[in-house]
């Protein structure tokens, strides 16, 4: 592995830490631990896997694979075809924004010829290295964003078509053949909120209706997708901070009160 020093500039938006190379002998294994920066590396020939978040992950030549601050993972090259892959790390404000990139993607080996080329400069490598962040980071993030938007789409029509059944945010990824992390993540840039409460709010929401049928608290709880009574009620008088029948009797007096007014 070749890494190349650069001064940590400190810059406030992206900043670049350390770049370079390897051509990694058959079959090394790199492990990070809670990464202290975004890196992304970028396979020109030979081939490995990566593992992160419980997934395996087959990376080709033309792949490139990211590691989110704070993340664990573990990338190992091909025991018969070992791949050669340069690679950057960066901090800064701007760099939570790439998190909208799935953990694998496909990109041209322009940028990485690039900051090669700034290997080779005398002086100013570090401006020079976090102009060509900036540049990226409008490509591949603002390039991410209808993605962003299909996936959270999807994972609206989904879960208000099937809020009753026993769906999980894990279970909606699959459908969508993507990683748990990266819909999250996707989910929460366009509105702001967890998949998970997103299911919960749905399910309240719903509940909150059949409170008003007169249904029981257990046939709201299962008509709901909640389960049990009591995962119901306690979810229920946390999201709205009263208990079902408290709700249905609150409700109830106003709908009288306003009808005979």
């Amino acid at each position: 592995m070749k890494s190349l020093n650069i001064v940590n500039a400190a810059y406030r938006d992206l900043n670049p830490r350390v770049y370079g190379f390897d051509h990694c002998p058959a079959g090394r294994a790199v492990s990070t631990r809670e990464a202290k920066f975004t890196m992304i590396h970028y396979v020109e020939k030979g081939k490995g896997a990566l593992y992160k978040n419980g997934m395996v992950y087959e990376i080709t030549p033309g792949k490139a694979f990211i590691i989110n601050k704070g993340e664990e993972a573990t990338y190992t090259a091909d025991k018969n075809d070992p791949w050669f892959y340069r690679y950057i790390s960066f901090d800064g404000e701007l760099a939570d924004d790439f998190k909208v990139l799935p953990t694998v993607f496909e990109t041209s080996p322009d940028f990485f010829r690039r900051v090669c080329d700034v290997a080779n400069m005398p002086c100013k490598r570090e401006s020079r290295l976090a102009a060509l962040l900036f540049e990226w980071h409008s490509e591949l993030c603002t390039g991410n964003i209808s993605k962003v938007d299909d996936y959270s789409e999807a994972v609206i029509k989904y879960v208000n078509e099937n809020y009753m059944l026993d769906i999980s945010v894990g279970g909606i990824a699959e459908e969508l053949y993507i990683s748990r992390g990266y819909l999250g993540r996707c989910f929460k840039a366009a509105t702001g909120k967890s998949v998970q409460d997103y299911i919960i709010e749905v399910r309240i929401s719903h509940a909150k209706k059949c409170l008003m049928e007169k249904m029981s608290v257990t046939e709201c709880a299962s008509n709901c997708g909640f389960g049990d009574t009591s995962n119901f009620s306690k979810l229920f008088k946390k999201y709205t901070g009263v208990s079902p029948l408290a709700y249905r009797k609150h409700e109830f007096l106003n709908y009288t009160n306003n009808t005979y007014k």
